[in-house]
C-alpha cells in the first residue's frame, strides 16, 4: 500500500507538469465515457429496470391473448378478478386503468394522461407516497371523488407545496379533493410515466369492461407455469369479448411491449457508443505511448537504480487509471446533459423516459467503464515504457527513446483500428438514412399537402350526451368549411392515417369460413366527405351519404386489401358482412385505396374499413374536423384552433397540424435512431482524424532531423510525404477493408431497423469508404506539408 501511494503521489506531480497531455487525454475519454453512460442510462430505464420496485425481476403485465391474429387485450372485470383471487402461482396482483380525464378550472381547458387505481396499489408496489395519504377502500368502493397527484404534477401545478393535501380538482367536470402525491419512483416506469392524476378504480359498469393488470409471480414459478394456470382460469369465466371466442393469458414484462426496432435499435446504439470508447482509448494510447517514449530517458534511470519492471508497469499504470478516473467523472457530468438531449429527442414510442435517472446502477457501469478504460489506454504503453535497455536510451539512440520500427508499426495498428471502427458506424449511419428516406418517399394513399386536422375532446359536464356532442362537432365543422381558402372539412372520429381495431369474428354472407383469419380489421368513422377531404381514392362503388349518417345504416367503405378477402376475383360492391353472429349485416357500399402513411407500412397488412359517423359513436367526446385548404395547411391547423376555442373556450384541442407534420411525426422513430448513430458516427471519425494527425504530427517530430538531412540531399516534397505517411498509410487503408468487411458482418443483425434496403447496399458501403479515406487523406496531408517545410 505504501508502494501504491508513493506511486499515485509520483503520478500526480508527473501528470500536473503537462497539463496539455492531460487536458487532451481526460476531454477524449470523457467524449467516449458520457455517450456510453447516456445510452447505458436509456438501456437501463427501458431494459434492464423498467420497473423499479420490489421484486421487480417477478412482475409482469397480464393479458388475453389470441396467437392466431398476434392480438393482446386486457382482461374484463371479472377475469381480472378471478385471477388476483383464485391464481396460486401469483403472489399478488392489482388491477389499473388508464384513460385521458378533462382537467378543468382556471386557464385554458387541458386532457391529462390519468389512472385509476385500487387502494393496494403502492403496497403491492412496495412505496409510499410522497406527500399525504393513498385513499382508503371504503372511500374507493363508495366512488368518493379523491385524487392524488403524481410527483411531477405536483411540483409543475402546487410548486411542491407540503400542505396540497385538500386542494381541489375539476376532473371530468367533477371537483375532486387531492389527498395526497403519488411517489417520483412512479414516474421512471411504465406503469406512471405520463400519468398526471390518480384516482379510485370502479369495476362496476354495463358491458364487458376491460382493465391493465400488474402481477407478481410467486417464488420459484415459471411465466410458462402461471400462464396455464390463468389460461384455465379465463376458460370458467364469461368474459363478454367474443361469444364462443377462446382466449389465451399472456405474462408480458415491459421490455415486451418495445417492438423490435426499438430493441434492436438501443442494441445498436450501445454497440455504437462501444466502438466510440474504444477509438478514444486508441486515441489516448496513442498520447500514453509518445509521452513514454519521451520518457525513455527517465524510465531508464529508474531501471539502472534497481526499479523493477513490475514497478514500472505499476507507475505507469497508476497514471493511466487517474487520467480514467479524471475522464470519467467529467463524463459523467456530460451525460447529464446527454441525457437530457436524449429525452428531449426521444420519441412517443420512448416517452417513458422522461426523467430517466443516473442512479446507482448506472454509477457503478460509468465507474467500471472508467476503471477498464484505464486498462485499455494504459497497459500496452506501461509495457512498453517497462522494456526500456538503459544501456541504449542513455546514449541517446533515437530506438532507445522510443523510435523503433516496433513502435511504428504498434502506433500504425492503432490508426488502423481506429478506421475500421470508424467505418462500421460510418455504413450504419449511411444504411439508416437511406432507409429513412426510402420510408419517407412511400406513398402514404392520402393526401399530404394542403390538410390539417384538429383532435379536440369536449368535457363531459358540458356535453353530456352523444346528440349535444355531435351538434357541437357539425357546428365546428361547418364554420371551418366557410375558413378562407377551405374546399371542404369533414369529421372523423381518428386522426386521418390513423385506425382503431375492431374484434369479431367475420363472416360473408353466402360464404363458409373467416375471410379474415389471421387478420386484424383496423377501422374509423367517418363523414360523408371524409374520401374527397384527405384524399383517398375511391377505386369502386361511392362513398357514404348524409342520409346514410343520420339513420345509422349499416354501411361500410372498405380498403382494398379487405375488398380481396371478402370478394376474391370479383367486385366487393354490394357483399354483406359481419363481425359477430348476431350483428346486423353490413353492406360495402364503396372500396378505397389502402393507407400506408411513412412510419406505418405495417397497416398495409391490415385490413381497413370505413363507417359513417354519427352521435353515437362520440361516446367518448373525442373528435376530429379535418379540412383541405387550397392555401397554407400551417395556418389551416392554426384557424382550426382558434376556431375551436372561440366556439367553446372550455373544449380541449388536444392537437392541431398538418397532415403532412402528422406524417413526419410517423418517422420519429427511425429519425431518433438514425440522429443518434449519425451523431456517433460523426464522433468516431472526428476522433479518429484526431488520432491519425497526433500520430503523424509525433511521426514528424520524432524524425525532424531526418527530413531535413534528406531534403538537404536532395529529396523532393513527394518523396518526403511519401515518407511521414509510409507507416500509417498502408495502416490506415487495411483500416478501410477491414471496417467493410466487419461493417457486412454486422449490419446483418440490424436488418429490422432498414426499410426498402439491403443491409449490404454497395452505394451505403461505397460512400463510406469514399468519406473515410477522404477524411484520412485530408488530415494526413497536414502533417506532410508540415514535414516537406523543414529547414
Amino acid at each position: 500500500m505504501d508502494a501504491l501511494l508513493n506511486d499515485l503521489r509520483y503520478a500526480v506531480r508527473s501528470l500536473s507538469r503537462s497539463p496539455a497531455f492531460v487536458l487532451t487525454a481526460v476531454l477524449t475519454l470523457a467524449l467516449g465515457i458520457a455517450v456510453n453512460t447516456a445510452i447505458f442510462s436509456v438501456v437501463n430505464r427501458l431494459l434492464l429496470q423498467p420497473l423499479p420496485f420490489r421484486d421487480s425481476g417477478r412482475m409482469a403485465y397480464v393479458w388475453l391473448s389470441d396467437p392466431a391474429i398476434g392480438l393482446s387485450v386486457g382482461p374484463t372485470a371479472p377475469v381480472a378478478e378471478a385471477w388476483r383471487t383464485r391464481a396460486r402461482s401469483l403472489e399478488g396482483a392489482e388491477t389499473y386503468d388508464s384513460r385521458e380525464v378533462f382537467l378543468g378550472g382556471s386557464g385554458e381547458a387541458a386532457v391529462v394522461p390519468g389512472t385509476s387505481v385500487g387502494p393496494g396499489f403502492l403496497r403491492f408496489l412496495g412505496v409510499a407516497p410522497a406527500a399525504g395519504r393513498m385513499f382508503t377502500a371504503d372511500e374507493a368502493a363508495r366512488g368518493e371523488p379523491v385524487a392524488l397527484l403524481s410527483y411531477g404534477t405536483w411540483q409543475r401545478r402546487f410548486g411542491g407545496r407540503a400542505d396540497v393535501a385538500g386542494a381541489t380538482l375539476q376532473l371530468d367536470g367533477k371537483p375532486y379533493t387531492v389527498v395526497g402525491v403519488m411517489p417520483r419512483e412512479l414516474e421512471e416506469s411504465d406503469l406512471g410515466g405520463r400519468t398526471e392524476v390518480w384516482m379510485p378504480l370502479s369495476l362496476q359498469g354495463p358491458g364487458p369492461r376491460t382493465v391493465s393488470m400488474v402481477a407478481r409471480l410467486r417464488e420459484g414459478v415459471t411465466p410458462e407455469a402461471a400462464q396455464r394456470e390463468l389460461a384455465g382460469i379465463a376458460a370458467q369465466v364469461p368474459d363478454g369479448l367474443m361469444p364462443g371466442h377462446k382466449w389465451d393469458a399472456q405474462l408480458m414484462r415491459p421490455t415486451d411491449f418495445l417492438d423490435d426496432g426499438v430493441h434492436t435499435g438501443l442494441l445498436v446504439l450501445m454497440g455504437a457508443v462501444g466502438l466510440v470508447l474504444l477509438i478514444a482509448c486508441a486515441n489516448v494510447a496513442h498520447l500514453f505511448l509518445a509521452r513514454t517514449a519521451a520518457r525513455g530517458r527517465e524510465m531508464a534511470i529508474r531501471t539502472s537504480l534497481g526499479a523493477g519492471r513490475g514497478a514500472l508497469v505499476r507507475q505507469l499504470l497508476v497514471e493511466g487509471l487517474l487520467i480514467a478516473a479524471a475522464g470519467g467523472t467529467a463524463g459523467l457530468l456530460l451525460a447529464r446533459w446527454g441525457v437530457d438531449a436524449l429525452v428531449g429527442l426521444r420519441p412517443e414510442a420512448l416517452s417513458t423516459l422522461e426523467g430517466v435517472p443516473l442512479n446507482g446502477r448506472v454509477l457503478l457501469f460509468t465507474a467500471g467503464v472508467s476503471a477498464l478504460t484505464g486498462l485499455l489506454f494504459g497497459l500496452l504503453p506501461a509495457l512498453r515504457g517497462a522494456r526500456v535497455d538503459p544501456a541504449v536510451a542513455l546514449g541517446g539512440s533515437p530506438a532507445g527513446l522510443g523510435g523503433s520500427r516496433r513502435d511504428a508499426r504498434l502506433r500504425g495498428g492503432m490508426v488502423g483500428l481506429e478506421v475500421a471502427l470508424s467505418v462500421v458506424l460510418v455504413v450504419g449511419a449511411g444504411l439508416l438514412l437511406r432507409s429513412l428516406a426510402r420510408l419517407g418517399a412511400q406513398e402514404p394513399g392520402v393526401r399530404v399537402d394542403g390538410v390539417a386536422a384538429a383532435s379536440v375532446t369536449l368535457p363531459p359536464n358540458r356535453y353530456s350526451s352523444p346528440a349535444a356532442r355531435y351538434a357541437f362537432a357539425q357546428e365546428v365543422r361547418e364554420r371551418a368549411e366557410r375558413l378562407p381558402g377551405v374546399t371542404s372539412a369533414t369529421l372523423s372520429v381518428l386522426m386521418p392515417a390513423e385506425f382503431g381495431i375492431v374484434l369479431g369474428q367475420a363472416e360473408v354472407e353466402g360464404r363458409a369460413g373467416n375471410p379474415l383469419e389471421g387478420q386484424l380489421l383496423s377501422t374509423d368513422w367517418v363523414g360523408p366527405e371524409y374520401f374527397a377531404t384527405v384524399g383517398v381514392p375511391l377505386r369502386q362503388g361511392r362513398g357514404f351519404t348524409d342520409a346514410e349518417r343520420a339513420s345509422g345504416a349499416k354501411v361500410a367503405v372498405i380498403g382494398e386489401s379487405l375488398a380481396r378477402r371478402l370478394a376474391p376475383g370479383g367486385s366487393a360492391v354490394g357483399t354483406r358482412f359481419r363481425l359477430a353472429p348476431k350483428d346486423e349485416w353490413s353492406t360495402v357500399v364503396g372500396v378505397v385505396g389502402d393507407v400506408k402513411g411513412p412510419g406505418t407500412h405495417f397497416l398495409a397488412k391490415r385490413m381497413q374499413m370505413y363507417s359513417p359517423l354519427g352521435a353515437p359513436q362520440l361516446s367518448q367526446g373525442q373528435v376530429v374536423v379535418v379540412a383541405h385548404t387550397r392555401g397554407d395547411a400551417g395556418a389551416l391547423a392554426a384557424g382550426l384552433r382558434s376556431l375551436v376555442r372561440s366556439a367553446d373556450p372550455q373544449v380541449a384541442v388536444r392537437e392541431a397540424s398538418t397532415l403532412r407534420e402528422a406524417m413526419a411525426h410517423g418517422l420519429a422513430d427511425q429519425r431518433f435512431q438514425t440522429l443518434l448513430l449519425t451523431t456517433f458516427a460523426a464522433l468516431a471519425l472526428l476522433l479518429a482524424a484526431v488520432g491519425l494527425f497526433g500520430v503523424l504530427t509525433y511521426t514528424v517530430q520524432q524524425r525532424t532531423r531526418e527530413i531535413g538531412i534528406r531534403i538537404a540531399l536532395g529529396a523532393g516534397a513527394g518523396r518526403v510525404h511519401a515518407l511521414v505517411l509510409r507507416d500509417v498509410g498502408g495502416a490506415a487503408a487495411v483500416g478501410v477493408v477491414v471496417g467493410l468487411v466487419a461493417a457486412a458482418a454486422t449490419t446483418r443483425l440490424a436488418t429490422s431497423m432498414f426499410f426498402g434496403i439491403e443491409p449490404g447496399d454497395a452505394v451505403s458501403f461505397a460512400a463510406a469508404a469514399v468519406l473515410v479515406s477522404g477524411v484520412a487523406a485530408l488530415v494526413a496531408s497536414l502533417p506532410a506539408r508540415r514535414a516537406a517545410r523543414v529547414d
